[in-house]
């Protein structure tokens, strides 16, 4: 799941295309291939990507990019910033876990 925080009095803009994309760095996680990148407008937080463990997973690695735009809740305030994050995550499995949650967050400055 990809989530943002963003400063105080900001918004992503509604009008503008946010896009993801999720490279796999090997195949122990399976995430459709229609699902891998995304182009999206005005998309709720978080967002939120289904993917699969093969068995016996312990370790697993991806890279996920997210541009996005965001603005003052009042235009009359600011103009709109364009940012690109990228994520490098090492992923360990914890085998005691019901649930399998990759969350990337990050705090927009």
């Amino acid at each position: 799941m990809i989530d943002l925080k963003l400063p105080s009095g900001q918004h992503l803009n509604p009008e503008s295309t946010n896009v993801y994309k999720i490279k796999l760095a090997d195949k122990e996680i399976e995430i459709a291939e229609n699902l891998r990148s995304a182009s999206l407008k005005n998309p709720k937080l978080p967002i939120k990507v289904p993917f699969k463990l093969n068995p016996g997973v312990e370790k697993a690695n991806l890279e996920v990019q997210f541009t996005f735009a965001y603005c003052p809740i009042d235009d009359t305030k600011g103009v709109c910033k364009l940012k690109t994050l990228v994520w490098n995550v090492p992923i360990e499995i914890d085998k005691a876990s019901k649930e399998h949650v990759i969350k990337l967050s990050h705090q927009v400055k």
